[in-house]
């Protein structure tokens, strides 16, 4: 018990010291409405707010372990950069900068930080954001929208346009977006509520569970992990879905206008649910095949497993 005392002593204290030393910051500046501003923060946290007025506003504090910070325009750019500490080292425990920004919604948007979450919502032109640790959450973006990370989790809400989502090892959530979306992890889930044009997910070692309202040009992709696919548009789809190590179920309207192919490779099982076709098995090898027309059969269904089971439902 005296030990614990002792770590939240130290806690609080580091906690005191760095509130005392953190360097508070209020600026602003006029600017054009589209202006491309580019903000480079190393460490710490942000609020990023779409403002009608042709104004960068930034409050909060700077790390202090920050070596100052760069605030400058010039023909039609505007950059702020808080300076890396000389040591270059950051804790998880420090709190870095913690800014509050607004910005004109048309602005031209380049966000890069290390150990740094963004919290941005209601641009109208291009947002780009680039982080090595940080989560980002994205709400009401429009435009073009392309968010990269190394180690975050990334969330998209009721974003409209080309968007982007990419992370190395975290997940990615996206809710109610529209226009084009491609997401892609490499070790985390995708998980995705959409009324997009057309969609593309990517993962090497996740689950990928979908809800897609409206497009009818999707595309999904597997190595280690599970697919959950609802498709709600079955006017004429063009959809491939394929996996390597995992299962796939893909749930399809009433209405559903399509050609569909299941192949499942190296044993797995196929079970249709929504037409009275059945599997074949191959007559050498472990593999097993469907074939089964849905309505006038104007769309193309691909749906394909090497080592895992599919599974084909009605919505």
């Amino acid at each position: 018990m005296k030990l614990t005392h002792q770590w939240l002593a130290i806690a609080v204290t580091s906690l005191f010291a760095w509130s005392v030393c953190a360097e508070p910051i209020s600026i602003e500046r006029e600017v054009t409405g589209n202006e491309k501003i580019e903000i480079v923060v190393p460490a710490g946290k942000a609020e990023i707010r779409a403002s009608d007025d042709n104004k960068v506003v930034i409050s909060g504090t700077i790390d202090p372990k920050a070596d100052g910070y760069d605030f400058a325009s010039e023909n039609g750019v505007t950059t702020f950069v808080i300076k890396q500490s000389k040591s270059g080292e950051y804790s998880v425990n420090d709190p870095g900068s913690v800014l509050t920004i607004s910005l004109p919604k048309g602005s031209v948007l380049s966000i890069a930080g290390t150990s740094f979450d963004v919290d941005i919502s209601g641009f109208t032109n291009r947002s780009r954001i680039n982080t090595v640790s940080g989560d980002v959450v994205a709400t009401q973006v429009m435009g073009e929208l392309k968010i990269e990370s190394v180690s975050g989790d990334l969330t998209c809400m009721r974003c409209d346009g080309d968007i982007s989502l990419t992370t190395v090892s975290g997940d990615i959530e996206d809710k109610q977006s529209a226009g084009k979306l491609a997401l892609q992890v490499v070790s985390g889930d995708i998980e995705s509520d959409t009324q997009a044009t057309s969609v593309k997910f990517e993962a090497v070692s996740g689950d990928i569970t979908a809800d897609i309202q409206q497009a009818q040009q999707i595309f999904m992709n597997v190595v280690n992990g599970d697919v959950e696919a609802k498709i709600r548009n079955g006017e004429a789809p063009e959809v491939t879905i394929a996996t390597v190590n995992g299962d796939a179920d893909l749930y399809l309207p009433a209405n559903t206008s399509a050609r569909v192919r299941a192949s499942a490779v190296a044993g797995g099982d196929i079970d249709n649910q929504i037409s009275d076709d059945r599997a074949i098995e191959e007559e050498y090898g472990s593999g097993s095949s469907l074939t089964t027309k849905l309505g006038a059969g104007a769309g193309k269904i691909e749906f394909t497993s090497v080592n895992g089971d599919l599974t084909l439902k009605k919505l």
